[in-house]
């Protein structure tokens, strides 16, 4: 079995919040409140240890309660209470407000052909906008390709329903708190394919790569060349030496300037029939 490359230790604590079978948050929350003597102490106890600066006696009442716990929370009460933190009492995970929540969700993920698309694809067609609390959303005029994207991050994380809506194409947004972590974890900025698959083995690296070509690339109606083209060259030169290691011969990167919009784009083809079949045993296109 693959280790796992994402845990719970990813997702920043204090944004991150948790669904926990009734009895157990009831239970953690009476033994934490009894250690301290009372509901005022007990939240003076949080101020001091935690960043809730609004926490009143009324707000212990209050978490008593909720549904949900945040996970800095959850963590001190284990500890403050000695209570080990049973993983599989969490029903569900959420984010701040009205984000989706997760339920019945994997908490040790290993790096597998879904997580590799849903992360290809958030690079290439998609977005992580930074300036907008990491909102993930990936954009294709190809339904399925939309499909393939909700199944893959169903199968990675757990069941969620996704948000869809379709203007000029089709677009589909993941939790902040999803694209806030993946952005950090694969290192999104850099430009490049991220290490984790950069020294995965071969079946992750095919499905990371189709991803990118269902995006990304092309097939000539007449001849078939199949043609790959990006703004960063650092990342198609990633691309370049992955899709070598499966045996088939390219063209070099080559350069082109779109001169409506003064763009620099670098592109790299494969041609011929021995190629172009290897391409499709060990790649191919899922559209």
């Amino acid at each position: 079995m693959n280790k796992p490359i994402i845990s719970i230790n990813d997702f920043e604590p204090k944004k991150l919040f948790m669904l926990l079978q009734k009895d157990y948050k009831d239970d953690l929350l009476k033994k934490a409140i009894k250690k301290a003597g009372s509901q005022e102490n007990f939240s003076e106890l949080i101020k001091q240890n935690l960043e809730y600066p609004s926490m009143r006696q009324s707000t212990v009442s209050y978490l008593l309660q909720k549904n949900t716990l945040r996970l800095d929370l959850i963590s001190f009460l284990c500890s403050f209470a000695k209570v080990p933190f049973d993983k599989t009492k969490i029903i569900g995970i959420k984010g701040t407000q009205t984000s989706r929540m997760i339920m019945n969700p994997k908490l040790e993920i290993a790096l597998s052909p879904s997580l590799a698309q849903v992360i290809a694809n958030l690079y290439c067609d998609g977005t992580i906008q930074t300036t907008n609390q990491f909102i993930g959303t990936y954009y294709n005029s190809c339904k399925e390709l939309i499909d393939r994207f909700d199944q893959n991050v169903i199968e990675t994380f757990g069941q969620i329903e996704l948000p869809r809506h379709f203007t000029n194409v089709h677009c589909i947004n993941i939790p902040t708190y999803l694209g806030k972590m993946l952005y950090f974890k694969f290192d999104f900025d850099s430009d490049r394919v991220p290490m984790q698959i950069m020294n995965a083995g071969l079946e992750i690296k095919s499905a990371y790569l189709q991803a990118v070509f269902d995006d990304e690339g092309g097939i000539h109606k007449t001849h078939g060349q199949i043609r790959i083209k990006m703004k960063p060259k650092s990342y198609i030169m990633d691309i370049h030496r992955l899709v070598r290691e499966f045996g088939i011969e390219t063209s070099d990167v080559f350069e082109e300037v779109d001169k409506r919009f003064n763009r620099k784009y670098h592109y790299f083809l494969i041609s011929g029939i021995r190629n172009l079949r290897k391409f499709q045993a060990s790649i191919d296109f899922f559209h």
